[in-house]
């Protein structure tokens, strides 16, 4: 590590159960006599449906507040492409899950004023909540591939808090810490 990242560092990730979930918090302290660059990303998946006899379709994408957003694209290489946005929100605080709004890979979400984030069923208004209290990047909403077998659904979405974009820059003071926490 000390040849590819030639800092003084550690890393601590705690994992806390609480009431109503889980809390997973990440603690970089700088242990080096000069800034550190670093970046942190979370990747927890969710299984949609999440409940049997339910659909793919019966569930949205919900936020805190109403937001306008347009989502980079990704690159035949899996990479952000900040010049190619396509818009996903106009005032709007929830989307539709459907299978079309994952044609061209994940949407990137890198300028929300919510800090919470809900996968849930559309009648029932059972789900997941992220929270994201102190991610200044993004959140990516994405699907995964699961089997190639004829039988199964082929992807299961995900909400992914991500900050480990290369164009995320986050420096930690001299002999300091930074700590951000997932609900």
């Amino acid at each position: 590590t000390k040849e590819q990242y030639p800092y003084d560092f550690e890393l601590q990730m705690t994992y806390e159960l609480t009431e109503h979930g889980v809390k997973v918090s990440h603690t970089v302290i700088n242990h080096d006599s000069v800034v550190m660059p670093y970046c942190v990303g979370g990747h927890p998946a969710f299984n949609c449906p999440v409940f049997e006899n339910e659909s793919f379709e019966d569930y949205i994408v919900e936020f805190e507040q109403p937001e306008n957003a347009a989502c980079a694209q990704l690159t035949e290489d899996g990479l952000i492409n900040n010049a190619d946005r396509v818009s996903v929100l106009e005032n709007e605080a929830f989307i539709p899950v459907r299978h079309s709004l994952f044609y061209k890979d994940a949407l990137v979400f890198d300028a929300l004023k919510s800090r919470k984030v809900a996968l849930k069923h559309k009648k029932t208004g059972h789900g997941i909540l992220v929270s994201f209290p102190d991610f200044d990047y993004n959140i990516s909403i994405e699907k995964l591939k699961v089997s190639d077998s004829p039988d199964c659904k082929n992807r299961t979405p995900r909400l992914c808090s991500n900050t480990s974009s290369s164009s995320l820059h986050v420096e930690v003071p001299l002999q300091g810490s930074n700590s951000f926490a997932a609900i």
